[in-house]
Formats: C-alpha cells, sequence, structure tokens
C-alpha cells in the first residue's frame, strides 16, 4: 500500500505496522504523536506519522529499547539518558581502561627505566673501549720502541761478537805462526 499525503484510520496504519490498534493507541500517547483528527473525534494518521510510529517500532522491538529511551531519543535527550545497568556497564568499562592505562604507564615506565640503563651502560662501555683502545696505542708504541731499542742491542751485540771472534781468530794464527816459525829460528 502506498502511502499519500492523506489521513489514514488507526485499523489500515495497525495493520500496516503490524500491530494492534490498541498498541498504537498506547504509542501515540505514549510518545507525543501529534494526530488529526476527523469530525468524529477519531484518530487520522498522517504520512509523518506513520514514519515516525515505524522508527518508534523500531527502536521498540528491533533494538530493545524501553519506553524511557524512546521517549528521550525522541526529545533529543538520548545522550544524556542512560540506564542505571547501561550506567554501571560503562562505569566497569572505563574501570577497565583506566586499569590497562595505567598499566600501560607503568610498563613504559619501566620500558623508559631500561632504556635509561642500557644507554647509560652503552655509555660505560664506550668510555671502557675508548680508554682500552688509548691505552692499546700506547702498549703498540712501546712495543715499537722495545723493538727498535732490542734490534740496535742485538746488532751492537752481533758486532762485538764478530768482532771478539776475529780478534781471537788473530790471536790463534799468531800463536801458531810463533809456533811454526819457531821451529825455523832455533
Amino acid at each position: 500500500m502506498e502511502l499519500k499525503s492523506e489521513m489514514h484510520t488507526p485499523k489500515i496504519v495497525a495493520d500496516l505496522l503490524g500491530v494492534t490498534p490498541d498498541l498504537l493507541k498506547v504509542w501515540s500517547n505514549e510518545f507525543n504523536i501529534q494526530t488529526e483528527r476527523s469530525q468524529g473525534g477519531h484518530r487520522r494518521y498522517s504520512k509523518e506519522n506513520i514514519e515516525e510510529l515505524k522508527a518508534i517500532k523500531e527502536k521498540i522491538q528491533a533494538q530493545k529499547w524501553s519506553y524511557d529511551q524512546v521517549r528521550a531519543w525522541r526529545n533529543g535527550e538520548l545522550d544524556s539518558f542512560v540506564s542505571k545497568e547501561e550506567k554501571s556497564e560503562l562505569e566497569k568499562k572505563l574501570n577497565e581502561v583506566l586499569e590497562n592505562q595505567q598499566l600501560q604507564n607503568q610498563f613504559n615506565q619501566a620500558l623508559v627505566q631500561k632504556l635509561q640503563e642500557i644507554t647509560n651502560e652503552l655509555v660505560t662501555t664506550k668510555e671502557y673501549l675508548v680508554n682500552t683502545e688509548k691505552k692499546l696505542s700506547e702498549v703498540e708504541g712501546k712495543n715499537s720502541e722495545l723493538e727498535v731499542f732490542i734490534e740496535k742491542k742485538l746488532e751492537k751485540r752481533d758486532q762485538l761478537l764478530l768482532e771478539n771472534i776475529r780478534d781471537m781468530q788473530k790471536q790463534n794464527q799468531k800463536q801458531k805462526r810463533k809456533g811454526f816459525f819457531g821451529l825455523f829460528k832455533n
């Protein structure tokens, strides 16, 4: 059935919505649906009235809203209307969120502290490595000096040794000559 701007009887509107005429009357009174009246004083519903009633039916039957919630919705106060159960449920959820936020903050603080400790350890390790590098350079420098010193000493020793060996050979030859020439002098 197509709805026009004409007025409809409660029976037709009730059939259209799938509710009883009595329930239609209750909703009209409860939710202050402004209907026209016939000359005999009977209700007549416009297309706009029917759309409002369809929306009310959807809220009550499909979405399980209470009459108080529907009234608040019709008055534009739905945001401020919250049942006690919904309020306690929202408070529970809010408390859970706050608790989780607190735990997250504690975790973040512990993480920041641990990162700071690791950073401090890295700085200390870097300083230690720099000092070790300096000491290693010093040791390498001293080793080079010692190698040069030892090399010079070894060269000097070898030189002295060779000179001593030559001197000994000369003395041995002189003694042999003396001994051999000594035979001819007599």
